[in-house]
């Protein structure tokens, strides 16, 4: 696979998301000097910074927020992972310098980082606020 057939992958994850009724907003890259950043994550391993995004997904309840979480880890069992993060009713998708193709060993610790922040997250959430 490559990164441009992940980065397609990953929006068509978010269409199906969306498609399901949860709310998405897609962010442009902040507009900070990203040179520096942009010089070390360049090439055919990296997405092109053209591309990064900040994709938040606007969840009502535990349900949507489990259902986001489930296709990250869908992704992520393909070898796809990138930084997640969230607060109270909202998930969050950074496509950026961090999204890459990984291997087995490396996808686990992902899928692990992705479920510890998940309970962070819920942990300090209302089950009525998420």
């Amino acid at each position: 696979m490559t990164i441009q057939e992940a980065y397609e992958a990953t929006l068509e994850k978010v269409a199906e998301l969306e498609q399901s009724g949860i709310v998405v907003t897609r962010q442009p890259h902040p507009g900070k000097d990203v040179s520096k950043i942009t010089k070390e994550y360049s090439g055919e391993d990296y997405l092109e910074p053209e591309l990064w995004m900040k994709i938040s997904f606007h969840v009502e309840d535990r349900h949507g927020a489990y259902r986001v979480r489930q296709a990250a880890h869908y992704l992520g069992l393909a070898g796809i992972i990138f930084d997640v993060g969230g607060a109270e009713g909202l998930r969050d998708w950074e496509i950026d310098w961090s999204f890459h193709i990984v291997d087995a060993a490396e996808n686990e610790q992902w899928q692990e980082a992705g479920d510890y922040v998940e309970d962070i997250i819920n942990e300090f959430c209302d089950d009525d606020d998420l």
